[in-house]
């Protein structure tokens, strides 16, 4: 038995040279704008942690201190709430930035 092969209408066949645009991101979302060195103008707030007044690193969720378990690369501390179980890991490029005392809730 033979097959016949499907044919198409010439406006529905497939134009070759012809690209289709490609999406770059999500559509409707922008980038926040950056400055000539290609840092954000305004770094975001640090939330996760707080130096205590003693100088411990306290987690700002439960305000407990936070157990030092090391480093990964050089590049991130790694550290740990035993109170809520939670394992934190801090760039080392931040740490001049954390806030002293609670934060403001």
């Amino acid at each position: 038995m033979a097959v016949a092969p499907i044919t198409t209408q010439e406006s529905e066949a497939p134009v070759r040279g012809e690209a289709t645009p490609r999406r770059r991101g999500r559509p409707g979302t922008r980038r926040t704008p950056r400055g000539q060195d290609g840092n954000p103008h305004e770094n975001p707030p640090i939330v996760t942690v707080y130096f205590h007044t003693d100088g411990e690193l306290h987690h700002a969720w439960c305000g407990q201190a936070l157990e030092f378990h090391g480093t990964r690369a050089g590049l991130e501390i790694d550290f740990f709430c035993l109170y809520c179980v939670e394992h934190v890991t801090l760039p080392n490029s931040i740490l001049s930035r954390i806030p002293v005392g609670p934060p403001l809730v």
